[in-house]
């Protein structure tokens, strides 16, 4: 029988500093394959064909508190954002290694005597998920890149490009 290994404890760092004790979420990048559905004569039913692109890359973190130098990188393209989390009971890191546009900045509703949330989303344009020190999943939307499990999925695209 296996036992899940449970996020244990998570951080961030933004622009190279750190925000433990004041990072309430964060919210990784979802992945998502763009593709495009296909049912050709002969067919039992559809497929979906890969179009060698990722879906728009977006993410977000929550704070504590209405921090000035998060909210002053507000429209900052290619700004560094790592998420850094540990699971099951080695402690094993989980490192998500993002940059990207932050398009957004939201301090939430105001009530006295609460604590305020400051949240701020980003769009990616480059993704590096690390798993108990293996890659899985890197992607640089710039540079035409696109690798999980050690495949390089765009190498042949890039090369047929003169990339």
């Amino acid at each position: 029988m296996a036992i899940p290994k449970t996020l244990k404890n998570f951080t961030a760092f933004v622009d190279g500093v750190g925000y433990a004790g004041l990072i309430e979420e964060g919210t990784p990048p979802v992945l998502a394959l763009r593709t495009e559905e296909w049912s050709g004569g002969g067919m039992a039913g559809t497929v979906d064909i890969p179009m060698g692109q990722v879906e728009k890359m977006e993410f977000d973190l929550s704070l504590k508190e209405y921090n000035p130098a998060i909210v002053g990188m507000f429209g900052h393209a290619d700004l560094p954002v790592t998420f850094r989390g540990a699971q099951g009971p080695e402690g094993e890191a989980i490192i998500y290694e993002c940059r990207g546009l932050m398009r957004e900045t939201d301090l939430g509703g105001w009530k006295a005597g609460e604590s305020g949330t400051l949240k701020v989303s980003f769009t990616a344009t480059y993704v590096k998920l690390t798993i108990a020190a293996t890659e899985a999943v890197e992607i640089d939307v710039e540079n035409m890149i696109f690798k999980s499990g050690g495949v390089d999925h765009l190498a042949a695209i890039r090369q047929a490009l003169g990339q």
